[in-house]
């Protein structure tokens, strides 16, 4: 039973992953389709925000998501042609940016969060004269259990702003 159980173990650098076939890898590659892959992966969803600011260095997302698991991911969007990456000037760091490709990606899933974030503010929050007001809990509380991303992402992609309502802070969601 043993020897049975031991042919089932393989090392990690033994695994490889199928290669697809090219009607396969059109349609992993659109952009609806991998967008709505990042809206049900969150490390995939944090590394396009954090990629959203512009260009990023691995370790700076190994920061956030798990040092593999960024490397990882890094690869295979690299590989169907939403990041692309290049080396530094010191030739040591390689940076990953977004590519035409991921730019209509994170376009998206940029929709898709400021839908949700906007039906959070509505359902949740206060009407005020120039949007909506909603308590910093409320929101992290949303967005880090049902998204798993970092609020701080979130809040600096969509743009939200920190507010004094009657001395509490509060974030602010303009209405456009």
């Amino acid at each position: 039973m043993k020897e049975v159980e031991r042919d089932w173990e393989m090392e990690e650098e033994e695994w490889e992953e199928p290669e697809l076939e090219e009607e396969e890898r059109e349609l992993v590659t659109d952009a609806d389709v991998l967008a709505a892959e990042a809206l049900t992966n969150r490390r995939l969803l944090t590394l396009l925000l954090m990629l959203a600011s512009g260009p990023k260095y691995a370790s700076s997302i190994a920061e956030v998501i798990p040092h593999s698991t960024a490397h990882r991911l890094l690869r295979k969007l690299e590989e169907f042609g939403v990041v692309a990456s290049y080396k530094g000037v010191d030739g040591r760091r390689r940076y990953y940016k977004l590519t035409e490709r991921g730019e209509a990606v994170l376009n998206n899933v940029t929709r898709v969060l400021r839908n949700y974030v906007a039906k959070l503010f509505r359902k949740y929050g206060k009407r005020v004269s120039s949007g909506y007001i909603l308590e910093p809990g409320l929101l992290k509380k949303a967005v880090e259990e049902q998204l798993g991303v970092p609020l701080s992402l979130i809040v600096g992609f969509l743009g939200l702003s920190v507010y004094k309502y009657y001395g509490e802070e509060v974030y602010l969601l303009e209405e456009r």
